[in-house]
């Protein structure tokens, strides 16, 4: 059998044993935990990346709302312009249309106006032509005048050879 050690070496030598355990559980459990630690801040580092890669996302996304928001003012500014193109359109369309009536009842007035000249001008007509007869048979009397026939025109009583009476 191998000799007995003193027992305080034997507590030595337990002790430095546990010492030496001691220092590789430590050195195993320090490993262990900077894998975990490296584990988790590569994790951090990845997550960091995503926050990272999802904030220009979200950038990127706002600035597409901002051009789509000015697109949409634009469309609106002219969506207005045209509606008030169309009421003044509208409007000239009425003011043409009232004109448009105004002249067909001057065009109306100027017709009748017309008929009544016209219908004037026959009735001066016709009076001209009466008269003119009234004027040629009135001549024609004075030079083949019997005696004391009457004379037209107001001329008194024609005798003898044409020439007005006195009485």
């Amino acid at each position: 059998p191998p000799p007995l050690l003193h027992p305080r070496l034997l507590a030595l030598c337990f002790a430095l044993a546990d010492k030496a355990c001691m220092r590789e559980y430590d050195i195993k459990h320090n490993n262990h935990q900077t894998t975990r630690v490296s584990s988790n801040h590569e994790s951090l580092i990845s997550n960091h990346e995503s926050l990272i890669s999802n904030h220009e996302s979200l950038i990127s996304n706002h600035e597409s709302l901002i051009s789509n928001h000015e697109s949409l003012i634009s469309n609106h500014e002219s969506l207005i312009s045209n509606h008030e193109s169309l009421i003044s359109n509208h409007e000239s369309l009425i003011s043409n249309h009232e004109s448009l009536i105004s002249n067909h009842e001057s065009l109306i007035s100027n017709h009748e106006s017309l008929i009544s000249n016209h219908e004037s001008l026959i009735s001066n007509h016709e009076s001209l032509i009466s008269n003119h007869v009234t004027v040629s048979l009135a001549h024609v009397w004075e030079h083949n005048a019997e005696p004391c026939c009457p004379a037209p025109l107001g001329r008194g009583v024609v005798c003898g050879e044409g020439r007005p009476s006195q009485g």
